[in-house]
């Protein structure tokens, strides 16, 4: 677990058997995410929250109690629960941060096709994140279906082509050289199977999960 901490916070590689690993939770996670993120999309909410709180808590904790582990725990668990409840309690800016995370995707493989970077290459990802963001407060639901279908078909898809082809996006994260040599590649078909992906998650989730969910609310409501 600490090797798998360590490579997502860009230190040290990962060995096959936690590549595997990463790679087969990242196919899960994502398949589920892409048909059906409408249904637990507060779910997510709360998950992100607890995360972002939790590092948020453990730091105030470990600045109040001078490093001891308890402190950091007890931060850590306030922290997570706060910023949970906080985000789904604010679901708003849920929805605008789903929006914006399928613009900063969208963003991103736009400027690595034009080969861009610095301040360019970072203003072609924060915008149509931005633009995205909005337009998902203005069309929830359509936009959390569409979100959810492509941002966990691009999780899938990088899980499947680490297990497919031993050296995919997951392996490389930490290699930007790399990862760009790849994409030039490999680039085609990562889309091709991201946007097929993205697109058969929007149509069985507005077709079946997502509209299953809203007929069952619309029962407990009544």
């Amino acid at each position: 677990m600490q090797e798998i901490i360590q490579f997502f916070q860009g230190k040290g590689e990962l060995s096959a058997t936690a590549l595997n690993v990463v790679a087969g939770l990242a196919i899960s996670w994502g398949l589920v995410n892409c048909f059906f993120g409408h249904r637990i999309f507060k779910i997510v909410l709360g998950i992100a929250g607890f995360a972002v709180g939790m590092s948020i808590g453990a730091g105030v904790g470990a600045q109040m109690g001078e490093g001891q582990q308890v402190w950091v725990l007890v931060g850590s668990l306030i922290g997570g629960l706060a910023g949970s409840l906080l985000i789904i309690w604010l679901h708003v800016v849920g929805v605008f941060l789903a929006g914006a995370a399928l613009g900063a995707i969208v963003g991103g493989a736009a400027a690595t096709a034009m080969k861009v970077q610095g301040l360019t290459a970072l203003a072609v990802v924060v915008v149509p994140a931005l633009l995205l963001g909005v337009v998902a407060l203005m069309l929830q639901k359509l936009l959390i279906i569409v979100a959810t279908s492509f941002g966990g078909a691009s999780i899938a898809v990088v899980g499947a082509l680490q297990v497919i082809k031993k050296e995919g996006p997951l392996r490389l994260a930490n290699d930007p050289q790399a990862m760009q040599a790849y994409l030039r590649v490999e680039g085609a078909t990562v889309a091709g199977a991201w946007l097929i992906l993205g697109f058969v998650g929007v149509l069985v989730q507005y077709l079946f999960t997502a509209r299953k969910a809203v007929e069952i609310v619309g029962k407990h409501d009544d």
